[in-house]
């Protein structure tokens, strides 16, 4: 919709809408809302993850900070994890 008032046309190839009518209006807002919510709730997620992750001790990646390292733990057949 935000699309539309600056003049882009918006095609969506997985959904059968042809034309701007009320109806398809309707959906591709509907559609908007649903990816929204999707995104809003993955960030969620994967900050539960990356705080549990820290919580154990373990690494998420990244430089460490100014007085750490990282080292490496062997977790079984060569599987090993940061901390």
């Amino acid at each position: 919709m935000l699309l539309n008032q600056f003049g882009v046309k918006v095609i969506l190839i997985m959904e059968k809408m042809e034309g701007e009518t009320p109806q398809n209006m309707l959906l591709e807002g509907m559609l908007e809302i649903i990816s929204d919510l999707f995104n809003a709730n993955l960030a969620v997620e994967v900050w539960k993850g990356m705080t549990q992750k820290v919580k154990l001790g373990y690494d998420n990646g990244g430089t460490p900070p100014y007085g750490y390292r990282t080292e490496h733990i062997a977790l079984g057949h060569q599987n090993t994890k940061s901390v």
